[in-house]
């Protein structure tokens, strides 16, 4: 059962990466404000899959896949916050455990 959903996982991991590597494509030649911001949802839910299963895995290839879609984050940061904002939850800004 793991094994079925580690696989749906990266399928759908590989989906977001291409469309992620599509969305940076446009950098540059594109205005990241056409762009909606509910995208960041998805690409911070495939990226924190992904970084998860790297922690798990030291996998190097998913490394480079999660690069993707930070950098798709960042790009989209430039002009929605909410991006930062998932930057920040994914890099472990976010939350801070005090004593």
């Amino acid at each position: 059962m793991q094994e079925i959903a580690l696989t749906g996982l990266k399928d759908t991991g590989a989906v977001v990466v291409a469309f992620a590597a599509k969305l940076n494509e446009f950098d540059g030649t594109q205005e990241p404000s056409t762009i909606s911001p509910f995208v960041s949802d998805c690409i911070y839910t495939a990226a924190k899959h992904y970084l998860w299963y790297l922690r798990e895995t030291g996998n190097s290839e998913i490394h480079n896949l999660a690069n993707v879609l930070l950098g798709t984050l960042r790009s989209l940061g430039s002009r929605w916050a909410v991006a930062n904002d998932y930057l920040s939850i994914l890099d472990g800004s976010e939350f801070k455990f005090t004593d």
